[in-house]
């Protein structure tokens, strides 16, 4: 499956969970609507029938039925004509909210018909439990008839009666989050195919050089006139060596860096002078430097230079970086490396004036076989395992890699180490 039919089947599918998600959630409003009319009608029912009895025990059968004025969502008012006892208005609401199915906690309160103070105020989280005893704020005997009745638990009751609809949610939601992860598995399984097949082809092309010139010279002495000349003979041997040695490093490379991940590498820790180490690393790198007509400058500012590294994998790292700075520059590279003392740490940073990244580069470069896109810079050369195995030396040693950069704005590598 190519990109664009990945991103087609991708997006259908969202596309589709969209909808779906987009359709649930206007079922479960539509329900919950439902439910709070037939909460709201079996609230207005439990009222009436409430104010109902009231007026009978106080022999009014012919008197209208009062209103019931909704306040909120979950609040009623009824205004009765006559006085009403609190604890007879309480028992008659629990009898009525249990015969409407309502098993829900409920507040009561009762007003002054006149100046509409509380008489009685009634809270319990369990309304139709025998402990639950009212509050009372004054406690005549015949109270005002104008009382309140707020559900405080609305919400909850109205959610658990869409029970199923939760659980179809939270099973929708499930099934989203897998399809999430699935499609991230799958970008990134496809992401390191496509590394895989670029480290392959570069591999190939950067094995290829050194086994061509190697067979060139073993063809040349195969000649007799190479054989009886000396420095002609010193000459292909040399270059024999030559691409031997590098051909091993190449394949060196990647088996360390294989082996890094796996945690089989042991490193040799020894005391290392970091400002000795980067002055004879860049007598070396100095000279491809100069070859381009640029400049290597060296600003050794730290006071405390001792760490414990491995001293073969630390030079690795620091070559690395070096020959990218160099190689990323597009015209006579300009690098600067800088030590200071930070702290406990140690910092090298590696600047140059190269083609610089943009943010999500810098998020990919330490990935295995990446190679940031070079723009106009042709004829990069590399595995991509460079920064790699930058970051994983680096983590064995305790310390860590960042940069900072920005296009067309040079890049800089720092690395902290703890001192020793």
């Amino acid at each position: 499956m190519n990109r664009r039919q990945l991103q087609v089947v991708v997006a259908s599918a969202s596309l589709a969970l969209v909808g779906l998600l987009a359709l649930q959630i206007y079922w479960f409003k539509q329900a919950f609507s439902v439910e709070q009319r037939q909460f709201e009608e079996k609230a207005n029912l439990t009222l009436r029938a409430v104010a109902h009895q009231l007026l009978l025990a106080h022999h009014d059968s012919t008197g209208a039925i009062p209103p019931v004025t909704q306040l909120a969502a979950n609040a009623f008012s009824v205004q009765l004509a006559t006085p009403v006892a609190y604890s007879s208005l309480d028992s008659l609401l629990t009898i009525h909210l249990q015969a409407q199915g309502l098993r829900i906690p409920y507040q009561l309160a009762l007003y002054d018909a006149r100046d509409h103070t509380v008489l009685a105020g009634y809270y319990s989280d369990s309304p139709f439990s025998p402990a639950a005893k009212p509050c009372l704020i004054r406690t005549p005997a015949k109270l005002g008839a104008t009382f309140s009745v707020t559900f405080p638990g609305h919400t909850r009751h109205l959610a658990g009666q869409l029970g199923i609809w939760l659980t179809m949610a939270g099973v929708f939601l499930v099934v989203l989050l897998i399809f999430a992860y699935m499609v991230l598995l799958m970008l990134q399984q496809k992401k390191l195919a496509e590394l895989k097949t670029d480290f392959i082809n570069n591999m190939t092309h950067e094995l290829r050089t050194p086994l061509t010139n190697l067979t060139l010279a073993s063809e040349g002495l195969s000649q007799a006139a190479v054989r009886n000349d000396p420095k002609r003979l010193l000459k292909y041997t040399e270059v024999i060596r030559r691409e031997a040695e590098r051909l091993g490093s190449q394949v060196d490379r990647v088996l360390q860096l294989a082996s890094l991940e796996k945690g089989e590498i042991e490193l040799q820790l020894v005391p290392v002078d970091l400002h000795a180490l980067l002055e004879t690393i860049a007598q070396t790198v100095h000279l491809a430097v100069q070859q381009r007509n640029g400049h290597l400058r060296t600003q050794l500012q730290a006071k405390q230079t001792m760490v414990l590294a491995d001293k073969l994998h630390l030079s690795n790292v620091l070559y690395s970086l070096l020959d990218n700075a160099q190689k990323y520059s597009e015209d006579c590279p300009e690098i600067t490396v800088t030590t200071r003392n930070q702290g406990n740490e140690v910092l090298i940073a590696v600047a140059d004036n190269g083609i610089g990244m943009d943010r999500n580069t810098q998020r990919l470069i330490f990935d295995n076989f990446y190679r940031a896109p070079t723009g106009d810079v042709h004829q990069v050369k590399g595995f991509g395992l460079g920064l790699s195995y930058a970051r994983a030396i680096m983590r064995a040693h305790n310390g860590s890699i960042r940069v900072q950069s920005a296009p067309q704005q040079g890049s800089t590598f720092e690395l902290f180490f703890q001192r020793a």
